[in-house]
């Protein structure tokens, strides 16, 4: 359905740029131009929100950027700081582009640490406040970070459940909490 809408755009584009050249020479034609450059407008309005609506309806973090996210925006780099209560204060340079998403930053983030993603959970701050893990899907140029932006980031690990599934343990910034895992039974 992808392609024939595609190619159907495409033949129409192609079409009108024919007319257009034939045109061109024709200086009593002018209106005939206007409305066959009118039409080549409409036709790409169309393909642009086709397009568009296409990538939003893709919910998976993407390996190589859509066209309408590859081609705009800057490379930049994010410096990630990890506090550490008495110790030394660890920086970690991130190379990103301002279309890529906070996601795939957290991804990164993990990735260069060698965290297990599966148990180990970020959390980004700006500015002491804190990135809803649900802005996830937000591009980084849509929350404004600029090349070096100073990004706070604190690791927590999700709790695994002992063997009876009774006593879960989760380490928060280097303390160890166990907790009694509730169940209900309906």
């Amino acid at each position: 359905i992808h392609e024939d809408f595609i190619q159907s755009c495409f033949d129409r584009l192609k079409a009108s740029y024919d007319t257009l050249c034939v045109l061109d020479g024709d200086k009593d034609s002018i209106n005939c131009a206007r409305q066959e450059a009118i039409r080549m407008v409409r036709v790409l309005t169309v393909l642009r929100e086709y397009i568009t609506e296409c990538d939003s309806d893709y919910h998976e973090e993407r390996t190589i950027l859509p066209m309408s996210r590859a081609f705009r925006g800057k490379h930049i780099t994010l410096v990630v700081r990890f506090p550490n209560q008495g110790r030394q204060v660890d920086d970690l340079d991130i190379w990103s582009h301002t279309n890529d998403t906070i996601g795939s930053v957290r991804r990164c983030i993990l990735n260069r640490i060698k965290a297990n993603s599966t148990h180990t959970k970020i959390e980004l701050f700006i500015g002491g406040e804190i990135i809803d893990p649900a802005d996830d899907r937000k591009l980084i140029g849509q929350l404004n970070l600029k090349d070096k932006t100073l990004i706070t980031a604190k690791l927590t690990q999700t709790p695994p459940l002992d063997p009876l599934g009774t006593m879960a343990i989760t380490t928060v910034m280097g303390q160890t909490l166990k907790w009694r895992a509730v169940f209900l039974a309906w």
